[in-house]
């Protein structure tokens, strides 16, 4: 146990604020996240949408986990938020701020906020003597690292960012004997991919079990889903594993992939994975992308290399014990 964060706030710049956001700030927050990520990686790996996913979960409110900094002007120029995604579940944040006004002021600002959060979910809504604050920083933001680093936190894993371009995406792989694949198809398959998908991840980092109806509201929600993008590999009439695919900014993505474990080390992965890059460029996609747990216990890295993918980028992984009940 450590000590609750209640320290002062660090002073802001003259002039600078701090507000709650609305989803009417989203087109804001998104550009100040595309100009963060662009400069520090050369790519935009958070999109408008996936700020809309992170605020479609069950128990996120932008009126009480984030946070929009502005300048004397108005302009937002950062961005933070800080919750458990579920049920008990440690709490994870993000902070990103403009690369034009980076100052260590803004960041200390920030983060001192998502500790006061953090320490907040750790006390008054979980029920765990261990919890932890975990938040992803790019290889290559040293300054951010090292302020991490000095307000307690530690590296514990490093995600990858994996590409393959259309010209090198392998031939179509048989599927496993007894497997047919098709896309999700609405109401009926909801449920048992639900629960094949909490089934696979169950044992994965920080993961943390979803209610089906929680699911349902958030996945259902975004606006990028495409259904014919959701592949349902079925063996007779159980979930064997699926991959949800969506178009991006100038690529496709790879947004989940599942296999049970029944299913497991039977190519069923790499067969879904070329699937999808297939049915990706045929919508005219030069490059496929996807992030990946590098210590995954599943073997996903040596899976997305094996058919092809590269590392483009890598964000660390911090973790910072709260104080609990």
């Amino acid at each position: 146990m450590t000590a609750r964060e209640t320290t002062a706030l660090p002073p802001l710049p003259d002039g600078y604020s701090v507000r709650r956001p609305s989803r009417g700030d989203l087109p804001e927050i998104a550009a100040v996240v595309a100009a963060a990520e662009l400069d520090l990686i050369g790519e935009v790996v958070t999109t408008a949408d996936d700020l809309v996913r992170d605020w479609n979960f069950a128990n996120f409110a932008l009126d009480r986990d984030a946070w929009l900094m502005a300048t004397p002007s108005g302009d937002p120029v950062a961005y933070a938020w800080c919750h458990s995604p579920g049920p008990n579940a440690d709490p994870d944040a993000f902070l990103v701020v403009h690369p034009q006004h980076a100052t260590a002021e803004i960041s200390a600002h920030l983060l001192a906020l998502i500790l006061r959060r953090a320490g907040d979910i750790a006390v008054g809504e979980l029920d765990r003597t261990d919890p932890t604050l975990g938040m992803w920083c790019a290889r290559q933001d040293a300054a951010r690292r090292e302020l991490y680093q000095a307000a307690g936190f530690k590296p514990t894993r490093v995600f990858y960012g994996m590409t393959i371009d259309a010209a090198e995406i392998p031939d179509l792989l048989p599927w496993p004997a007894g497997i047919a694949i098709r896309t999700l198809r609405r109401p009926d398959d909801e449920r048992p991919v639900h629960a094949a998908v909490q089934e696979a991840f169950a044992q994965h980092f920080r993961e943390f079990p979803e209610k089906y109806d929680d699911w349902r509201r958030r996945v259902f929600a975004h606006p990028s889903l495409d259904l014919d993008l959701w592949f349902v590999a079925w063996d007779a009439d159980e979930v064997a594993g699926d991959l949800l695919a969506m178009p991006g900014p100038g690529r496709g993505e790879v947004d989940q992939l599942a296999v049970r474990a029944a299913w497991r080390r039977r190519g069923l992965g790499a067969a879904l994975l070329v699937h999808a890059f297939h049915a990706l460029r045929d919508r005219g996609f030069e490059r496929v992308v996807l992030g990946v747990d590098a210590e995954n216990t599943t073997g996903a890295l040596g899976l997305y290399e094996r058919v092809g993918m590269r590392v483009q980028y890598s964000f660390d992984f911090f973790e910072k014990p709260l104080a609990s009940r």
